[in-house]
C-alpha cells in the first residue's frame, strides 16, 4: 500500500512538473476537488492535538478515552513522559487518522491528473479497458488460488489473523467490494 501510493505520488509530482514546464496546459480543478481539499482540511484537524476543551465538546468520546487512560497509566505508576496522551485529538486513533490522510492525497492526486489529462472519450475508454483487464486478471489469480486449496495468501504470505483470502484481499468481501467498483 505504502509503495502504491509512493507511485501515485511520483506520477502526480510528475505531472505537476509538466503542467509548470509547458505552460499552454491549463489546469482544471473540478468542485469534487474544492469538496476532497474540504475534506482534506477536515481530516487534518481530525489529527492535530487541541486544547482539552474544545476536543471535549465536539468529540466527548475522545476525550474521555484519553482521560481514562491517562487514569489507567497514572494508577499504574507509569509516566507518558508527554508522549501520546499529552494531547487530545478529535480521533481516537490519530495515527490511522494519518494513514487514510495518506491515501486520500493520493486518490485526490489521481482523481486531479486523471480530470486534467482525459480530455476526449477514446481516453476514458482506454482507461476502462485497463481497469477491466486488471481485475479480470485479478480475478483469474483469485480463483487459481481459492482452487488450490492454499489458505495462505498468494500461496505463500500467512495471514497473521486468519481469515478467507481471495486474490490480494485477506477478507473476500473486500474483494467483491472491489469487483462492484470496476
Amino acid at each position: 500500500l505504502q509503495i502504491t501510493g509512493l507511485l501515485v505520488a511520483l506520477a502526480a509530482a510528475g505531472w505537476l512538473f509538466a503542467v509548470v514546464c509547458f505552460r499552454e496546459r491549463t489546469v482544471r480543478v473540478p468542485v469534487v476537488t474544492g469538496l476532497m481539499l474540504a475534506l482534506l482540511a477536515l481530516q487534518i484537524l481530525q489529527m492535530v492535538g487541541l486544547p482539552a476543551s474544545i476536543v471535549r465538546a465536539v468529540n466527548p468520546l475522545a476525550a474521555e478515552v484519553v482521560e481514562k487512560c491517562r487514569d489507567l497509566l497514572a494508577g499504574q505508576g507509569i509516566d507518558d513522559g508527554g508522549g501520546v496522551l499529552a494531547t487530545m485529538s478529535l480521533s481516537l486513533s490519530p495515527a490511522e487518522t494519518r494513514a487514510s490522510l495518506f491515501l486520500l492525497v493520493a486518490y485526490g492526486a489521481v482523481f486531479l491528473v486523471m480530470a486534467n489529462t482525459i480530455r476526449h472519450w477514446h481516453q476514458m475508454r482506454q482507461v476502462a479497458t485497463v481497469m477491466v483487464v486488471s481485475g479480470f486478471l485479478m480475478a483469474a489469480l483469485a480463483m487459481a488460488h481459492k482452487f488450490s486449496g492454499s489458505r495462505a495468501m498468494f500461496w505463500f504470505h500467512e495471514l497473521q489473523y486468519g481469515g478467507d483470502s481471495f486474490g490480494p484481499f485477506s477478507n473476500r468481501n473486500h474483494y467483491a467490494a472491489h469487483v462492484n467498483m470496476l
